[in-house]
């Protein structure tokens, strides 16, 4: 439970990531079908995906079975219940939810960033490319938002993919990526993002900073018509001894038109105004600015240190040919074969399918000398670079050519052969 435990975040992340797949599947449907319950859309996606994830936790099988199958059929009383006295064919719907469901499990056993198959994280881009061209259109109106969030998320997952199984493939599949250059690596892809996800986001971005611009202003209106209300108004009750009082009558509030001086001081607030919204503008700049300049320098600091880190954890594995002894000691094998080749090899037309087998193991064991004081079965299962069912095929028939009395075709090893390649 405590292994399955540690790489529960990383399946959780595999998850989202098919999730993200079937969005514009799902949020398609859900506009045509359940324009109304929006949250469908989100929440159920993510119930059924989190449902299949714990039933991977158990370490019991018949529970692991179980899991989906009650899953499943929760599901269908919803649509059932939920979904059906307005159509059925609102149960469509519940098609990649079931999808989840089912596949979530299969991918437990897979190495990380390898859960999905790469035809499906290119269906997933597809899908996500017919979508936003739907999302112009009239009927589908009003996703484009979800679907431009969804797209960028998922474009971020792809690259993470990419860089995992890129890093994978330069250490050659000897040994696992140095954890600076995995970390640095993964950093980059982040940062690479996040302008991209604020770009994908702009709309609504623009949006809340238009209304903090006429926040503003609106409080520049108050904050100047404050400042006018301090000064006297005019009254309808005569003062006692006369003609009013002197300064309403400087102010010229006392008539009906204001006096020129009244206005002047009106000009003078509405400028004080202005200028204190430059001021203010201009202090946001700035502010802005070097934060703006902060996060670059911490950037370009990253980025340094992931190149020097990257150089000091990478060990090119050609750098062991450059030694004088190993070169020495290739040569004079090169000069035994030559001189003394020994006995002649058997062409593969001239093996038995048994020998054709074992020859493909040694050929295996040449290229993977790791694998020498492995077992035939664990050698097999940890290959990368394998897929499980050549994996389990190729173990298959090696133990039945190594260990049984059970005879092995020619066509059987040559399948193999072309399977492995």
């Amino acid at each position: 439970m405590k292994e399955k435990l540690r790489i529960l975040p990383m399946k959780a992340l595999a998850a989202f990531a098919l999730i993200l797949i079937f969005s514009p599947v799902t949020i398609l449907l859900g506009r045509h079908f359940l324009p109304d319950e929006r949250v469908y859309w989100y929440v159920l996606p993510v119930i059924c995906a989190s449902w299949a994830l714990l039933g991977c936790l158990p370490s019991s099988k018949f529970i692991r079975i179980l899991f989906p199958a009650v899953g499943l059929a929760a599901l269908i009383a919803f649509g059932i219940t939920a979904l059906v006295p307005a159509g059925g064919l609102r149960m469509l719907f519940l098609v990649p939810c079931a999808a989840l469901i089912l596949m979530i499990p299969t991918a437990w056993s897979s190495y990380t960033w390898e859960e999905w198959h790469s035809g499906l994280w290119i269906a997933g881009a597809l899908a996500h490319l017919v979508a936003q061209f739907l999302a112009t259109g009239t009927v589908f109106t009003g996703i484009s938002f979800p679907l431009g969030i969804a797209c960028t998320l998922y474009a971020f997952l792809l690259v993470l993919m990419l860089n995992g199984l890129g890093i994978r493939s330069g250490m050659h599949g000897s040994q696992k990526a140095p954890p600076a250059l995995r970390r640095q690596n993964r950093l980059l892809a982040i940062a690479l993002f996040i302008p991209a996800f604020i770009i994908s986001i702009w709309g609504p971005i623009a949006n809340a900073l238009n209304t903090v611009w006429y926040f503003i202003l609106f409080l520049v209106d108050k904050i100047i018509a404050f400042l006018l209300s301090l000064y006297p108004q005019s009254s309808d009750a005569p003062q006692e001894g006369g003609g009013g009082n002197q300064m309403e009558m400087l102010l010229g509030l006392d008539n009906a038109e204001p006096s020129d001086f009244a206005l002047l001081m009106e000009k003078i607030m509405m400028w004080v105004g202005v200028a204190l919204l430059l001021v203010a503008l201009v202090f946001l700049l700035i502010f802005i600015g070097k934060l703006f300049i902060r996060i670059w320098k911490k950037i370009m600091e990253k980025l340094k240190k992931y190149a020097s880190s990257a150089l000091e954890d990478y060990i090119d594995e050609e750098e062991s040919t450059l030694n004088l002894d190993e070169k020495t000691k290739a040569l004079k094998e090169k000069l035994q074969k030559v001189f003394n080749p020994g006995p002649r090899q058997k062409s593969w037309d001239e093996l038995t399918g048994r020998e054709r087998v074992r020859r493909l193991y040694q050929q295996f064991l040449k290229k993977k000398p790791d694998a020498q004081p492995l077992t035939a079965r664990e050698a097999l299962a940890q290959d990368k670079w394998l897929a499980p069912e050549n994996a389990k095929k190729f173990t298959e028939l090696y133990e039945r050519a190594r260990y049984s009395d059970h005879d092995v075709s020619t066509q059987e090893a040559d399948q193999l052969k072309n399977t492995i390649k």
